[in-house]
This record gives structure tokens, C-alpha cells and sequence, in this order.
């Protein structure tokens, strides 16, 4: 196919099947062979408030959405009023005319074109309940970008398939309804972004929680304890719905708390187990990791992060955790912090979060946010992907039963990682206590005992550091300008390198996957062959800076910041890249969601 890109959104109230609409385009467009990425915006409402679904299809490799839009759908005129300002030149509005009339004061965006087609009369024509505007609005665009429609009618088909047959037919009525009208109606519709679908390439989509799910079940996960807690929530959905297959427990706990606490206790005894939280219910935690640590029992934990402090912005997107779950706990004692940047990434770390916590027997916690963890990306099928399980020094039971008088379940090592057996194991049993022991797990306030068990579990960082992902390069290998990120960052920095090159800027990109142990010599070696360097977070204070100041000594010349809530696109890493590249000065820019006034492009203020 020709290179070709379509970048659509829908909007509507909570109720009005957004997401429903939005994964049905994005599957029909990967199956007609696009690369496709979405993400969902929506307030914390059960009804109502202004939700959108916003899907990005390429034949070319992408990473992210962006914000510019080429068709916008909109089952509310608040959908108009927010987003219309987004649509791009050449674009179409799609709207429902009779039911929501626009006065011409209203369709402020110029050179777009507004088409009304009548959603609801289309939908009681048929027979469908209201909520069924949305699969008339989605064959209403797929006349204007000229698609194949039975892509669509075979997801319906898969969607509804399993329901009274009265439910499919209606809906493909529905989709035909609004295809047909927008081909009647406005047959010389001026929209020349339309695309062709190809040959399915039998790629996958899925969202960062799903792959995350799919990676601890790959590991050999048998236990996921969790409460709900938006967005981290569709970890536990997703593995609620793959217990028989892989025989495997969802246990849906009565707070984070008792999710943590159940998670230790049931990879001390034996079993690979997780929980999953956001960064309130990880504040609940907190007292766990310092058990976790003591005891030295393996655990992982899904941090899926969102603005805050306290409860903040419960459905949005935010980078600003690394500080607290990097010191969770009481005192210090070692742990590994996982940052994922893409779907494939969320599942090999999930899957290798397990490895890791299981042979260094430490808490592993991987940190993704809103925008990662809910947004679904095309991607290789995952079985491509190899993987070993490694448990680490979990002593046979042969060897167990030769062990006389107490199990010293703490006994030091070169590499400071003790053996450990299992519950049941003949000649393995010992105590497991929260207080400071010795080796042979007595309690014990001996300062020298103190010191050495101190030294013995934080003594594992050395070896920790060297099994653990390092530092990823992208772009090209001479640069004029580095941007380094880390999580879900990377994908409209990477998204963003093309347009830099046209501007004649020529980036590349330094993507930290490991946040803890901050991987200090990488990191030292690469400024010395960095020309500029501009970090790129989404918190107030960039949390990277500040941890790569402390442990290797180092700042970068920029900052580039957005803490708003809403997703970084591509357009607003090459128009603050691009600024900070022309002034040449140190700074601390900060972007926000809406539209810079035309001069002036940093509308927070340059710092």
C-alpha cells in the first residue's frame, strides 16, 4: 500500500458506546493491514461528562496518537465545542444535524467540512435502541474515508454473534444506514485522505494492561490478588477472564492492603503471584514492600500511574510515582522499578518482573500510567517472544532433606542471595518474621547481626544491576539532540523524529527502562557522546532529572513537562524540540492540552 494515514476521533457522554465504536474502527483498520494506536479519554462518571475514543491508523510503524484529527464523530455537540479545534484542514466533521442543530457561529474550525447525518432517525429506522448511533456514526465515516465496510460488519458479527440474531442484524443495518447515506448525500465530498484496505497482516491489538496480564500469565502466574482502582483495573479484568484457561486465581480483595499481604504470602509459599494498584492503593501498600524486603520473598506489583496526590485525576495520565515507589517502606531495602514504553515492552518486563523478584527474591514493580496502560497498540504476536523461567536457588527436596537443626533460610552469599525452600519441605522449616534476624531467622537486636543482615540484603544490588534491561537507543547514532524518556514517553518522542528531520533537526532518543538500580554507568557513558540533551516527563518536578542527578551526576540542558492529565502527542515534542533547539538556553518548558495562541508557543510559560 501507499503511505497513507488517517487519524479519527468519536465523542459522546459515558453511555453512548464510545469505546465500543472506537475498538471496532481501530480493529477494522488493522485488519485491512494499518498499524493502529488508540487511546480513550474520559471523566471519572458512570453517565454523562464528554468521553472520546481517538484512533491513529498508518501504513508506516507508529507509536502514538496524535492530536490533530481528520475525522471527528460527534453523538454530542459538546464533543464539537471541545475538539473541533483539533480538525485539521481538509478534514470533516460528522454530526447529527436534525437531532443537535449547529448554528454557522458554532463550526468555528475553517477549511473543514460539517456533515450532518441524522444519527437518530437512522437508528429508529432500524429499530435499534438510542445507544446504536454509534455503529451509524462509524459506517458514516467509513464512507468518508471510502473503507471496506464488511471489515466492520465481520466485527459486529464476532461482537454480537453470541446474542439473539436481532441484535447482529440490527446493527449491521445501523452501520449500512450511515455508510449508505453519507455516499447518497454528499456524493462530491471533498475529504482526500481516504484510504484502501490491504491484506491482513494478522498483527494483534492490545492495550499496555492486557499485555501486562498476557506477560505474567506467560511467567507462570497462578495468584493475582488486586482491588479495583482506575486504570489499573483492566489487569484484573483481563486475568478474571483467563482462570480456567491457564488455571490460575483472580482474587478480588477487600483493599490493597489485604492484596499485597496475600500476594507475599502466596509467593512464600511457592507459587508466582502479583498485585496490581494505582498510586493511592500503592500508598496502602507501603508497609508491605518493607515486609516484602525483610523477609526477602519475591513479589511484583503493577503500578499503573495517574495524576495526583490523594485522588487527583482518577482517569488520566501522569509519570509522577517514581519517587514513591522507589522509597515505599520503611528504611531500605532492595527492589527493581520496570519502565515499559511500549505493549511489547509491557509484556516481556511483566514476564521478566517474575525472573527477576524470584532470583534476587526481591519486590519488582513495574510502573506504566493511564496512557500506556489503557491505549491499545497493533504489535507482532507475542509467542514470537522467547522466555525461560528462572525461579532462582529454591533448594530441591532431596537437598532439603539432608539439612539437620534449623534451615538457615538467610545463610550469606558471594552474591548475597540465600537459598530458600518451600513450605512442606522436610528439613526447610524456619521462621518468617517482620522483626530484624539472624540467619537462622531468630529475631535478634544484636548490632553486629543488625549491620550484616543490613549488608547481606542491600549487598544484592550489585548483582541485581547486572540482570536487569538497560538503557535503548533509537534514531540515529549521530545526533544533533538526545531526548531522553522513559515509560510511555517514548512513543511520541519516537513518533516525533520524522518532523524534526524535515525541520532539519536530527534527533535520537535515550529510552531508561530500568528507573531503580538507576543505571549510572550507561547513562555516564552516553553523555559523553551526547551533543544536547532534552528530557522529556510527565510530572512537575521531572523525577528522572532529579534521580540522575543523584546517582550519576548528571542534568539535562532541557526539560520539557506536562502534567495536565492528558496525553503527550507527537506535534507537541517537535514544536517545543524545535523552540528549545532555536533558543539554545537552559529551561524548564511546560506543555499543556489546548491550542497555543498563534506567536506564542509555550502557553504555560517557559521557566
Amino acid at each position: 500500500m501507499d503511505d497513507k494515514e488517517i487519524n479519527w476521533m468519536v465523542g459522546g457522554e459515558a453511555g453512548q458506546g464510545i469505546m465500543t465504536s472506537g475498538a471496532m474502527f481501530a480493529k477494522a483498520l488493522m485488519r485491512g493491514g494499518y498499524h493502529v494506536c488508540d487511546t480513550v479519554e474520559y471523566p471519572s462518571l458512570v453517565r454523562g461528562g464528554n468521553n472520546t475514543y481517538t484512533v491513529r491508523a498508518s501504513t508506516q510503524k507508529i507509536n502514538s496518537v496524535r492530536q490533530n484529527l481528520d475525522v471527528l464523530i460527534a453523538l454530542n455537540k459538546e464533543t464539537i465545542e471541545l475538539n473541533q479545534q483539533f480538525v485539521q484542514q481538509g478534514g470533516v466533521i460528522i454530526w447529527d444535524g436534525e437531532s443537535k442543530p449547529l448554528e454557522e457561529s458554532e463550526k468555528k474550525q475553517k477549511g473543514v467540512e460539517y456533515i450532518s447525518v441524522p444519527f437518530a432517525k437512522i437508528t429508529a429506522d432500524v429499530g435499534g435502541p438510542a445507544v446504536t448511533q454509534n455503529t451509524v456514526a462509524v459506517g458514516a465515516s467509513m464512507a468518508v474515508i471510502d473503507y471496506d465496510l464488511s471489515l466492520c460488519e465481520a466485527i459486529l458479527a464476532e461482537t454480537f454473534g453470541t446474542k439473539k440474531k436481532e441484535v447482529l442484524d440490527i446493527n449491521i443495518k445501523a452501520i449500512r444506514g450511515g455508510y449508505d447515506y453519507v455516499k447518497q448525500n454528499y456524493p462530491h465530498l471533498k475529504f482526500s485522505n481516504k484510504i484502501k484496505a490491504g491484506a491482513n497482516p494478522n498483527r494483534i491489538i492490545v492495550a499496555g494492561n492486557e499485555a501486562c496480564g498476557l506477560g505474567a500469565i506467560k511467567a507462570g502466574l497462578k495468584l493475582y490478588c488486586a482491588y479495583p482502582m482506575t486504570p489499573s483495573s483492566s489487569i484484573m479484568h483481563y486475568i478474571a477472564t483467563q482462570e480456567k484457561p491457564h488455571n490460575l486465581v483472580l482474587k478480588h480483595a477487600e483493599d490493597e492492603i489485604a492484596a499485597v499481604i496475600q500476594a507475599i504470602g502466596a509467593s512464600y509459599a511457592g507459587i508466582r503471584a502479583a498485585t496490581g494498584t494505582s498510586g493511592g492503593g500503592f500508598a496502602l501498600m507501603t508497609e508491605a514492600m518493607g515486609l516484602a524486603g525483610i523477609t526477602e520473598t519475591p513479589i511484583v506489583v503493577f503500578e499503573v500511574q495517574r495524576p495526583g496526590p490523594a485522588t487527583g485525576l482518577p482517569t488520566h495520565t501522569a509519570q509522577g510515582d517514581i519517587r514513591q515507589v522507589l522509597h515505599a517502606g520503611q528504611d531500605e531495602s532492595p527492589r527493581v522499578l520496570l519502565a515499559p514504553g511500549d505493549v511489547t515492552e509491557a509484556y516481556e518486563y511483566a514476564a521478566e518482573a517474575f525472573n527477576i523478584a524470584e532470583k534476587y527474591q526481591i519486590p519488582v514493580i513495574v510502573l506504566s500510567d493511564k496512557y500506556l496502560g489503557e491505549s491499545h497498540f497493533s504489535a507482532e504476536p507475542f509467542s514470537k517472544i522467547p522466555y525461560t523461567v528462572e525461579r532462582g536457588k529454591i533448594m530441591s527436596d532431596e537437598e532439603a532433606a539432608k539439612q539437620t537443626g534449623d534451615f538457615a533460610r538467610y545463610k550469606d552469599a558471594p552474591d548475597h542471595i540465600s537459598v530458600r525452600t518451600l513450605p512442606g519441605q522436610k528439613g526447610g522449616i524456619h521462621r518468617v518474621t517482620s522483626y530484624e534476624h539472624d540467619e537462622n531467622t531468630y529475631p535478634s537486636e544484636n548490632p553486629t547481626v543488625r549491620q550484616h543482615m543490613m549488608d547481606k540484603r542491600m549487598g544484592k544490588m550489585d548483582a541485581i544491576k547486572k540482570g536487569v534491561p538497560k538503557p535503548k537507543w533509537h534514531g540515529p547514532k549521530d545526533a544533533d539532540v538526545t531526548l531522553i524518556v522513559w515509560g510511555s514517553v517514548k512513543g511520541p518522542v519516537l513518533d516525533a523524529l520524522p518532523a524534526l528531520k524535515k525541520q532539519g533537526i536530527t534527533a535520537n532518543v535515550l529510552q531508561i527502562t530500568t528507573l531503580w538500580p538507576f543505571p549510572i554507568e550507561e547513562v555516564k557513558d552516553a553523555f559523553k557522546h551526547i551533543k544536547k540533551s532534552i528530557i522529556i516527563e510527565q510530572n512537575y518536578s521531572s523525577q528522572l532529572t532529579g534521580l540522575m542527578r543523584e546517582e550519576a551526576g548528571l542534568t539535562p540542558e532541557i526539560k520539557i513537562l506536562k502534567y495536565d492529565g492528558r496525553p503527550l502527542y507527537p506535534e507537541e515534542v517537535v514544536r517545543e524540540v524545535a523552540a528549545a533547539i532555536k533558543s539554545n538556553e537552559a529551561r524548564r518548558v511546560v506543555v499543556t492540552h489546548v491550542h497555543p495562541k498563534e506567536g506564542d508557543p509555550h502557553p504555560a510559560g517557559v521557566q
